[in-house]
């Protein structure tokens, strides 16, 4: 192992900072391996990377329930609900970014930034404070996923079956370890986990929509009031459901240092959150805005600000439809041409073959029953 210089010095690497240890600091019961910055060389994840993070962190069963809570609780409905877990991300996408900012610099941890705000020795009470909450949501965290190595198992042995409640603590513990094994491997094993997991996650997401859209009406699920009184004001139960949901992030926004210190730079760490956390969240608002219905007679697109605009085109007007098969033909998108040369396309439909087939065999039906008139 090389000698260390006696004094410790900063040198520009890029857009980065990075500190050169030198003996001073080595010494100093202020400084530690764990919360050291991290070399230029050490700062390898780029936007996918964390944007990947960020799906890994949004698309969960704890933020499944979040629109929920905002129904149930905070006198909501479903459509305000959603909007307001969007607004919300949107929000906490300003601190983040912010807070970002000095992990990607200076390749250092929450702690270490917090030094700049409460002290040396001051910075140690709201990293435990911050420490102690992270506990809880890991705890959280490992139940849900405890229960579903539970489900699971179950599912697939009557034997686990029949354990009940004491399969789920075995569960637990399974997931537990499985979440330590990863952390103790360090930045790169979680970077690696992420962009392994955010695709299959996505997938997961869209498999549960297409699994429950058949089975609910979304226009009647979209249109069930407020909870709240019939009198009452709209932006006080805005508000505090706005405050929640910001709340529900808020936490992160302070320790994000903790993941942006390994970001390749700013604007990494800026597209990647951006990516990951609003436009997720976006895509499913418009998943659930974003309604197609095909009848006998018209195609009826339903789309806008809390779905109030629609778009209806009869059977007549169209004289091409195409199918574009995605997620390995899983689902698909449909091209529709118009005799205007307009352009109509309807995205990610679980049954995109069988409608393709259904509205080509009625805009030929149309056809023909044109061509008959005209004769």
């Amino acid at each position: 192992m090389s000698e260390l210089p006696s004094v410790s010095t900063l040198r520009t690497v890029g857009e980065h900072v990075e500190l050169e240890l030198g003996e001073d600091l080595a010494a100093s019961p202020r400084y530690n391996d764990d919360i050291a910055p991290t070399r230029a060389e050490q700062r390898t994840w780029t936007k996918w990377n964390v944007a990947s993070l960020w799906v890994g962190m949004a698309i969960c069963v704890p933020t499944y329930t979040l629109g929920g809570v905002l129904t149930a609780y905070f006198g909501l409905s479903v459509s305000e609900a959603l909007w307001t877990i969007l607004i919300a991300n949107i929000v906490v996408l300003i601190p983040l970014t912010l807070n970002a900012f000095p992990g990607t610099r200076y390749g250092i941890p929450c702690p270490v930034v917090l030094r700049a705000s409460f002290g040396i020795i001051g910075s140690n009470l709201p990293s435990l404070i911050r420490a102690i909450v992270a506990c809880g949501w890991f705890g959280v965290q490992t139940l849900f996923g405890g229960i579903a190595i539970h489900l699971m198992l179950a599912a697939m042995f009557d034997s686990w079956a029949a354990l009940g409640g004491t399969g789920e603590v075995i569960g637990f513990f399974i997931f537990w370890a499985a979440n330590i094994t990863v952390v103790l491997r360090g930045s790169e094993s979680i970077k690696h986990l992420e962009t392994l997991a955010a695709p299959l996650l996505l997938l997961v997401a869209l498999g549960l929509m297409f699994w429950a859209l058949p089975k609910i009406s979304l226009p009647e699920l979209l249109s069930v009031p407020a909870g709240r009184p019939d009198d009452a004001a709209f932006a006080p139960y805005f508000m505090a459901a706005l405050t929640a949901m910001v709340g529900f992030w808020a936490t992160l926004s302070l320790n994000i240092p903790d993941f942006s210190r390994y970001a390749r730079s700013q604007r990494a760490q800026v597209v990647g959150q951006i990516i990951g956390l609003p436009l997720t969240v976006a895509a499913v608002v418009r998943a659930l805005w974003l309604r197609y219905r095909i009848t006998n007679r018209r195609v009826s697109v339903t789309g806008g600000w809390m779905g109030q605009d629609r778009t209806d085109i009869v059977y007549s007007e169209i004289v091409k439809v195409a199918k574009v098969p995605r997620g390995f033909g899983a689902w698909g998108d449909l091209v529709i041409t118009l005799r205007n040369g307009t352009r109509l396309e309807l995205r990610a439909l679980p049954r995109f073959r069988e409608i393709e087939a259904y509205i080509t065999e009625k805009m030929k039906a149309k056809t023909q029953k044109a061509d008959s008139a005209t004769n």
